[in-house]
């Protein structure tokens, strides 16, 4: 609700976001996943930032059908449980704020467990300087992409154990 919002309110907006979702749980794996690019790759990143666009969609427009959230949390926990080779950190710590938005929707404990597990493992792979890596190294444009994710994921949450971090990382 902000001046000269021409989509506040306006149903094409809900109906396209619903269909979208829709669309998602269709051409989703049965495990949840989705792919990114090749067929069958079961990408964490797509699957992590898709998750993250449709709880957050969810929570804001009141979405409460039972075939959207058991489908969320479906690719919550497939995400959960996914490891990726290498540290791309972004992509972890999308994975974390998806957990906590579907967590925020459901109050499934488990899945605060894993989004704390998640957590822990990015913060302990934060530099001495403040940066976090990816590909073993530093990236700014995805140093930003990692901030941004770990700040969302501290206001959903409230979850004061990313504050220090993120001002190092900021710094």
């Amino acid at each position: 609700p902000f001046t000269d919002n021409h989509y506040y309110r306006k149903p094409r907006i809900r109906e396209l976001s619903l269909a979208v979702i829709q669309d998602q749980i269709r051409h989703a794996h049965r495990d949840g996943s989705n792919d990114d690019f090749y067929p069958f790759e079961k990408a964490v990143g797509s699957t992590a930032f898709t998750l993250y666009a449709m709880a957050e969609t969810a929570h804001i427009l009141k979405i409460t059908d039972d075939q959207t959230i058991k489908f969320l949390e479906r690719r919550a926990r497939w995400l959960a449980i996914r490891q990726e080779s290498g540290h791309l950190t972004n992509h972890h710590a999308l994975v974390a704020l998806g957990l906590g938005a579907v967590h925020r929707l459901t109050g499934s404990p488990d899945l605060n467990e894993y989004r704390i597990k998640v957590r822990d493992s990015i913060l302990g792979w934060q530099s001495e300087e403040g940066w976090f890596p990816e590909y073993e190294g530093f990236d700014p444009g995805y140093h930003t992409f990692t901030i941004s994710f770990l700040a969302y994921l501290r206001a959903i949450t409230g979850d004061d154990t990313l504050s220090s971090p993120l001002y190092r990382a900021i710094d």
